[in-house]
């Protein structure tokens, strides 16, 4: 079974308080599996 690569807009809502997160991409470089991508939208 392959396994779909969950960008930023994916998990954002699941997973990341918008209080908190700033954006900085430490999730995405310390993530294990590469599960996080982060993408600037305009």
């Amino acid at each position: 079974m392959s396994q779909q690569k969950k960008t930023y807009n994916d998990l954002k809502k699941d997973i990341i308080d918008k209080q908190i997160c700033v954006s900085c991409g430490t999730c995405e470089a310390v993530c294990p599996v590469n599960a996080i991508e982060l993408k600037e939208t305009i």
